[in-house]
C-alpha cells in the first residue's frame, strides 16, 4: 500500500517467511526503496548484536541507508526531518 505522508511517499507490506531480515532487503531491491525504516525493540545495543535482532541484520546486509527508530512516537517536520522526543 502506498501512502503519501507531508511530501514524502512511503509504501507499507505485510509478507510472510521464515528469514525477516532477507524478506525486508527484498522487499526493498522489488520496490527500488530509497531507505528502509525498522523498529527497534528497547534492547542494549550488546543485546542486539549478540542476540542479532532484525533490526541489526537488516542494518548489516541492507543496499540503502537504514534508520533504526526506537518505540517511540516521531514527529516528521516540514523539511523531511524525523524527530524522536525524548
Amino acid at each position: 500500500m502506498l501512502q503519501k505522508c507531508q511530501g514524502m511517499f512511503f509504501h507499507f507490506e505485510h509478507r510472510i517467511g521464515t528469514n525477516p531480515a532477507k524478506v525486508i532487503c527484498q522487499a526493498v531491491i522489488e520496490h527500488d526503496s530509497d531507505f528502509i525504516v525498522v523498529g527497534n525493540p528497547n534492547k542494549s545495543i550488546f543485546k542486539e548484536i549478540m542476540v542479532g535482532g532484525v533490526s541489526h541484520r537488516v542494518a548489516s546486509y541492507a543496499k540503502v541507508p537504514v534508520l533504526l527508530a526506537p518505540d517511540k512516537p516521531c514527529v516528521v517536520t516540514s523539511n523531511g526531518r524525523i524527530l524522536f522526543p525524548n
